[in-house]
């Protein structure tokens, strides 16, 4: 969003972003949350911080997220497959042997 709009007006819109054009606290020019007023940009790097700090609760909420929104998550690897096909063949030519650290998952009992 680059269009500058007050908090007040963008809630009445039902928004949930807005742009102020003024600089948060650490200094982002960004869009801020409309349901607390917090720099998008911030919010992130909380986020991701937190994410680090805790992550079997980052690691349960991303799968509940995935089950809740699993239709939504398949169909945008659909369409990135379809724009890049290129990064997609890549990825099956040797995916599995880019990171060696990586487990492997494995079915029934192959464990």
């Amino acid at each position: 969003m680059s269009q500058i709009i007050i908090r007040k007006i963008a809630r009445k819109q039902g928004l949930t972003r807005y742009f102020t054009g003024k600089p948060c606290k650490w200094g982002h020019v960004v869009d801020r949350y409309v349901s607390d007023g917090q720099c998008v940009e911030c919010a992130w790097e909380w986020g991701r911080k937190w994410a680090a700090a805790n992550p079997e609760k980052a690691r349960e909420r991303n799968r509940k997220r995935y089950v809740a929104n699993s239709e939504k998550a398949k169909e945008r690897v659909r369409k990135d497959r379809m724009a890049n096909p290129e990064k997609w063949m890549e990825w099956a030519r040797n995916g599995r042997t880019a990171d060696p650290g990586r487990p492997h998952h494995t079915t029934g009992n192959n464990q």
